[in-house]
Parts: structure tokens; sequence; C-alpha cells
């Protein structure tokens, strides 16, 4: 059996009390219903179709939330997951264009503790994986809750990865077509001087899931994010970006899928940084 930890595709929330305000760039998601009676809603979506291989047998899939705020007036407060059945973008969604939802919940769970949530979408995901439903995420609302009841949970733009939305997904392949799998590994040491910018490109047509890691050994400190390209000379950003501090590692994702990955990497401190960048990725 295999587990991979895969990144929310896109995360946001929507909130009542401003229905016509985006919160994409949020480093929060907030559910449940403030103290003045709006609601906040959480929408989360997944791209498992191109990550899983399409004989895998997805035996358990969970979403994983990291909690910093959890406020309970009424202990019998009460939230649901809702399978999304509509189109919808985390760059553009609002509450006045909350997609459609199925009213029927997935789960019902109570009110949470601060730490880490997780909640099982096993039968959704293997309704993804096979086709049967499309993926178009899963929303969380309270069930039952009064005013003032809701958490909050770190986004996928929050300043440490290991806090961002993710589904952990347990599955297995039939035995007789497991073959060892075939990886990009290719590692670059860059000096990045005082005030001064280095990029990276990687052709990643090949692979399923691309991951960059980069070390910084300082003494400066550095800003990094992801470029996509259809092309490879014409760029678009692609993950916001990340500050690395010196004796620091972080990893970066792109957000979607292009043939090229570009890294960029800024210094704009008095001392020059250096970098070391892996590019990893499973290849198809």
């Amino acid at each position: 059996m295999a587990t991979i930890f895969l990144p929310a595709r896109g995360d946001t929330f929507v909130y009542q009390f401003l229905p016509y305000r985006n919160y994409a760039r949020s480093r929060h998601l907030s559910t449940g219903r403030d103290r003045n009676g709006s609601l906040g809603y959480t929408l989360i979506n997944f791209d498992l179709q191109s990550v899983l291989p399409v004989n895998a047998s997805i035996t358990s899939a969970q979403l994983l939330l990291t909690l910093y705020d959890v406020q309970q007036p009424n202990l019998q407060a009460t939230y649901k997951v809702c399978r999304i059945t509509s189109r919808w973008h985390w760059r553009n969604v609002t509450w006045c264009t909350l997609p459609f939802f199925d009213p029927n919940p997935l789960l019902v769970f109570p009110s949470p503790d601060i730490g880490l949530l997780s909640l099982d979408l096993t039968t959704l995901a293997q309704k993804w994986l096979s086709g049967e439903h499309a993926e178009l995420g899963v929303l969380i609302s309270p069930a039952e809750s009064a005013r003032g009841a809701y958490f909050k949970a770190y986004s996928s733009n929050a300043t440490k990865s290991d806090r961002w939305p993710q589904l952990m997904v347990e599955y297995t392949l039939p035995e007789a077509i497991i073959t060892p799998p075939s990886f990009v590994d290719n590692h670059s040491e860059l000096i990045v001087p005082a005030n001064d910018t280095r990029q990276l490109t990687q052709d990643v047509s090949l692979t399923r899931i691309m991951t960059v890691l980069i070390t910084n050994s300082g003494p400066g400190t550095v800003t990094a994010h992801l470029e996509i390209s259809a092309d490879g000379n014409n760029f678009v950003s692609s993950s916001a970006p990340r500050v690395i501090q010196p004796s620091e590692t972080d990893r970066l994702v792109a957000d979607i899928f292009a043939r090229y990955l570009r890294v960029v990497i800024t210094n704009t401190t008095g001392a020059q940084a250096l970098v070391d960048v892996y590019f990893q990725g499973q290849i198809a």
C-alpha cells in the first residue's frame, strides 16, 4: 500500500457578511457563524486523477486541516462536509457566486479542537477517481451552530507548508503491474548575490507530480516562487512567494500543470545566499 499527501488544488472561504469579497489570498479558512450571525463556508478542491494511476484502488482518503482558532460557545455545535456539484474557482468565488452542492452531507462532525483535524473522504475520493463524481471539491459549513461558533484553519497561503490543507490518500495497485517508479531528481547549487535574482527551469512534461525543495544555507534570506510555461519562453506565476531563512528548507508545488516549471529565487538582503534547489518528481 502506498501513501501520498496531496496539496489542495484550490482552497478559500466565503463570508456572508461581505458577500462580494473573494478570500483567495487569505492565510486562513473560516467556517462557522460569527458573533453577528453571518456564516462562513470553506471550499477545498483536489486533483486526484492527475496524480494516482488509473488502476489504483483507494483504501483511505483523509482531509487534513490544521486548526489554530476554535470558538465553541455552544458545545452542541456541529459541522458538515458536502460534495460540491458545480464548477468554481478559488481565485474568484464569493458568497454571491457560491457553487451548488449536495445538501446531503458526506459526514457531520462535532466542534473540533485546536490542532490537526482529520475528515474521512474515502468514499468520495473513490468516486472521484472512478469518474462517478466530477472532482469539484468539498464545502465545509455549520450543521448546527450558535452565534460565535466557528473555527479557523490554515490555508495554502500559510507561511509554513506543513500547515496547508492536504488529502492523505492510501492506495494499492494490482500486484501484477506494480513496477519500481522512475524519478526526476535534479539538484543545483546556486549562489544568489545580494539584491539579485536567479532562475532555474525544468521540463516536467513526463512527470505526474513535481516538487521543488529549496535549502538556504545563508547567510542571506531569500524568497522563492514557481512559474509555469507551455513553451519555455512565456512564464506565469504558479505559487505564492515563500520566505526562506538561513538554515531552513521549504517546498514549492505549482497549483496547475504545464510543460515547463521555473523556480525564481530572489535575495533582497545585503549578504549573498548559498541555495540548494532540488527538482523531484515521479515520471508518468
